[in-house]
């Protein structure tokens, strides 16, 4: 029985040891899951939904809550990217096509001054006819959007792009 009274102290260090390791083993894991890295989905107290990613390469937030879409320069934006503040650019963005959902292929988003970003309502194509309650947000169900550099039509306040066959300047992958 003498035996018993030394090994207690090694017994419950070993066991402590065990769960701060187990520990460690459970927290390491959510960061390197099948989740790691993608935009999340989510809800504000007020319910507002939102999902956002960042495009390194080109130095630009693109988030979008509820219908709309925001885009922020980042700090470290490259010259190109900053040369474009104060511009309109387009945006193309694509659906996951559930709930009778349906994005709008093509459509501007306006320079804001006072925030510092572009700004803009996504364009929808679908049922306009449902009640805000029964009608889904797109950013519930866009998957990807594609911004692009605008050219004028010699038109005040009009631009165009052709987001078939134009380099995008910037892309966010939701899902």
């Amino acid at each position: 029985m003498e035996g018993h009274g030394p090994q207690r102290p090694q017994a419950a260090g070993v066991r402590g040891l065990a769960l701060i390791v187990l520990a460690a083993v459970v927290v390491g894991c959510g960061e390197d899951g099948e989740d790691a890295g993608k935009p999340k989905l989510e809800t504000t107290d007020a319910g507002t939904r939102i999902i956002g990613v960042t495009d390194e390469k080109a130095g630009l937030e693109i988030e979008i809550q509820n219908d709309s879409l925001f885009v922020t320069p980042t700090d470290d934006a490259p010259e190109s990217t900053k040369e474009l503040e104060g511009e309109l650019i387009g945006a193309s963005c694509r659906d996951d096509g559930r709930q009778g959902v349906e994005a709008s292929p093509q459509f501007p988003v306006y320079w804001r001054e006072k925030s510092g970003d572009w700004g803009s309502a996504l364009a929808r194509q679908d049922d306009y006819d449902r009640t805000d309650e029964s009608r889904p947000v797109l950013a519930e169900h866009v998957t990807r959007c594609e911004l692009f550099k605008t050219e004028p039509t010699g038109k005040p306040g009009q631009v165009v792009f052709d987001a078939e066959n134009d380099t995008p300047l910037a892309t966010a992958t939701f899902r």
